[in-house]
């Protein structure tokens, strides 16, 4: 009796050891190797460098940030800046080979009109505008 228990434990054990395990929630934010955001629901990244004309944006996204992609590839990042400086600050970056960044997570000031601006050798990349309500 105390066999066919045993037995019965490790084949219960073994088919819920080998059970695909599945997730509702979405997979890191990983840029140039550095995590920016990981959660259950995925944040949108804006990409300013391959789409410079992005409209006003009026609303964070997961965990009261944005994220911004400043650069195409992880070999050259971007210098950047918030304008004006109050409007927000840089809570993380994912650098790239040569340290600038390549994107960065924005925390907007709250009712503060501002500006993200991207430049690289001192030649524009991208902007991204912001009001957040």
């Amino acid at each position: 009796m105390r066999i066919v228990a045993f037995v019965s434990l490790m084949s219960l054990a073994l088919l819920t050891a080998c059970r695909p395990q599945y997730s509702n929630a979405a997979p890191p934010t990983v840029v140039c190797g550095t995590t920016l955001a990981d959660g259950v629901a995925g944040p949108v990244v804006f990409d300013i460098a391959g789409h410079p004309s992005i409209p006003t944006v009026t609303e964070e996204t997961v965990g009261d940030v944005l994220i911004v992609r400043v650069s195409d590839d992880c070999e050259h990042g971007s210098e950047v800046a918030i304008v004006p400086d109050s409007a927000g600050r840089i809570v993380k970056s994912a650098p790239a080979a040569d340290g600038l960044p390549e994107a960065v997570v924005l925390r907007p000031v709250r009712s503060r009109q501002g500006r993200l601006e991207a430049t690289r050798d001192g030649h524009p990349v991208g902007v991204l505008r912001f009001r957040i309500r």
